[in-house]
């Protein structure tokens, strides 16, 4: 996919899952104290300049800009979660369409299927590296989420030994 196309999917998708009603959670007309439905539309707005560079950077660069970018927009956790999920995605998105991976090149963006979406995540998951945890801990630190529990707290304040998929 064309790092634009990346870009609006991941938009799209952050606006749709912030606009469906979910018990318990932000959705239109539910919000919480420190945070509405608007900044959760204001933070899928914010990522999609970081996952239309997904191809260009690691894994983990791109989990703690799209969570900068977010933390510029939303006074607190709205989509570490999503953006966890989507930095591998997009990137093995992009790089499915980059010159060279095609047998033969068409004339604009290409669609990728499922099975080419999950072999390039298994490959980008397999690449990551320890500095790429790093910057996922680092990241995590900044967007504050609630719900981790003590435990996970605790690890994430440390310096990570393996990488993401370990």
């Amino acid at each position: 996919m064309a790092p634009e196309s990346v870009a609006t999917a991941a938009q799209l998708a952050c606006l749709l899952e912030a606009s469906a009603p979910k018990p318990g959670n932000v959705s239109p007309g539910r919000h919480f104290h420190d945070t509405r439905y608007e900044d959760f539309l204001a933070s899928a707005a914010a990522i999609g300049p970081v996952m239309a560079l997904a191809g260009q950077r690691p894994v983990g660069p791109t989990v703690l800009a799209a969570v900068e970018a977010t933390a510029r927009w939303a006074p607190a956790n709205t989509n570490l979660g999503i953006i966890l999920l989507f930095a591998p995605l997009a990137r093995a998105a992009i790089e499915a369409s980059l010159p060279g991976t095609d047998e033969i090149l068409s004339p604009g963006p290409r669609s990728i299927s499922i099975a080419e979406l999950r072999e390039g995540t298994e490959a980008v998951l397999a690449a990551t590296t320890v500095a790429d945890a790093r910057a996922v801990y680092a990241a995590i630190r900044l967007a504050r989420p609630g719900g981790l529990g003590a435990p996970m707290r605790r690890t994430c304040a440390t310096s990570p030994m393996r990488r993401c998929r370990s």
